[in-house]
């Protein structure tokens, strides 16, 4: 078996992103969804938000809007891509109702977490001095059953899966993300430029 790191396809696919202002006017001042990748319940509280897409590359102009993207540990898929991976969605998950380019989509909020099977790998996880991650390891055997999950020791921040779930993204010809078996590495390995600035 072998887990993979999520990224988004940042050289070829537009980014998502999520205005303070849509969070504050639809969730409250005490649900900043957008900033923080903690993996709390929000399906309670849940109003459909209107997200954005834009190129994350300065030099790239004429990006498309993908099928799937990752942002914040969080899986963004339109209507034909959940279809497709519904059956892999953990029912600890939440499928958050989202518009974009007027049309509807999810936001896959992953609370399924790599502690819930015991399964980080102590021995292949490091940080440096700073608290940056360097390295995280997962014990294969005991993640089985989990097709996307997060981890508290990267804070969150990062989306894995199972190769079952990568498949059918490729299979499927579903644009928008990119998988990495250096699992440590949170950038995406295929971007050479410099992000846009905000």
């Amino acid at each position: 078996m072998t887990i993979y790191r999520v990224h988004p396809d940042i050289d070829n696919y537009q980014i998502l992103s999520i205005s303070t202002d849509e969070v504050l006017n639809k969730l409250g001042d005490k649900y900043p969804f957008h900033i923080d990748p903690s993996p709390h319940s929000y399906s309670a509280i849940w109003r459909t938000l209107d997200i954005n897409f834009h190129a994350a590359i300065s030099t790239l102009q004429a990006q498309g809007i993908p099928n799937v993207s990752v942002d914040n540990g969080r899986l963004f898929t339109n209507e034909s891509a959940f279809k497709l991976i519904e059956t892999l969605i953990s029912n600890k998950d939440e499928a958050l109702l989202v518009n974009y380019d007027s049309q509807p989509g999810y936001i896959i909020n992953v609370r399924l977490l790599a502690e819930d099977y015991l399964g980080v790998d102590t021995n292949r996880c490091k940080k440096n001095i700073y608290g940056d991650l360097e390295s995280i390891g997962f014990i294969e055997s005991k993640m089985k059953e989990a097709h996307l999950f997060r981890t508290e020791y990267d804070d969150f921040m990062g989306l894995y899966c199972s190769e079952e779930f990568k498949t059918i993204i490729e299979e499927n010809n579903l644009s928008g993300i990119t998988f990495s078996p250096d699992l440590g590495n949170i950038f995406p390995a295929t971007s050479t430029r410099s992000p846009l600035a905000h």
